[in-house]
């Protein structure tokens, strides 16, 4: 499913693999990072969103009328909305976990930097933020 993606006879991501084993040519975008996060919170609204419209289309007794009581359709109707809700929380709460773990990567990173910057004197420890101080929320209409 994922050789579109990831093929490792693809001559763009081999030059691009190759660029990145360079020393002195990998770098993380922490903003990027954030906005990352900030979109599978996103995400996680939408599908949750989507799950609350869902879960009002359940079928009262004879919503099919009588065929469909009988045959068993609308109960069947009903165990497969069931089913897509149970799914649609699951990737609602895996959004949810991914985009915490995007943000404690990215203040990995953010606190990374900001050690080697206070190392070499880059950093005026007047105008830091006191440690554990939240980060601004990165802008998602700016260009990073």
């Amino acid at each position: 499913m994922t050789s579109g993606f990831i093929n490792p006879d693809n001559p763009a991501q081999r030059k691009a693999r190759e660029r990145a084993h360079n020393a002195g040519t990998y770098h993380v975008v922490p903003r990027q990072l954030y906005l990352t996060a900030n979109g599978l919170q996103d995400a996680a609204i939408e599908i949750r969103q989507t799950k609350q419209g869902l879960s009002r289309t359940f079928l009262n007794n004879y919503g099919m009328g009588i065929l469909g009581e009988e045959s068993g359709a609308r109960g069947s109707y009903n165990d497969s909305v069931t089913q897509v809700l149970d799914h649609l929380d699951k990737l609602v709460q895996a959004a949810e976990d991914a985009a915490v773990i995007m943000q404690s990567v990215a203040q990995h990173y953010v606190n990374a930097d900001d050690e080697q910057y206070r190392q070499f004197g880059h950093i005026d420890a007047q105008r830091e933020a006191p440690r554990g101080a939240p980060l601004p929320r990165p802008n998602p209409k700016a260009d990073y």
